[in-house]
């Protein structure tokens, strides 16, 4: 992928969600890749790799916390 954007990871994904989440009012897409998770699929449009996603995602904010 072209100008592909460095995948954030650790405390610096959950710093970026927490500062942006707002600005992407819901839209979890577009948030998946402005964090760099994006993979181009082979329409050629660039998606969201959701696997690898929710994967740093939960390193990032320690689900185990969350959970009972």
């Amino acid at each position: 992928m072209d100008n592909e954007i460095e995948k954030l990871t650790g405390k610096a994904l959950a710093e970026f969600i927490e500062h942006h989440r707002d600005e992407y009012q819901n839209n979890g897409d577009a948030l998946c890749l402005a964090s760099g998770y994006g993979t181009k699929s082979d329409d050629g449009l660039v998606k969201c790799n959701l696997t690898d996603f929710i994967n740093a995602l939960g390193k990032a904010l320690d689900l185990d916390d969350f959970l009972p």
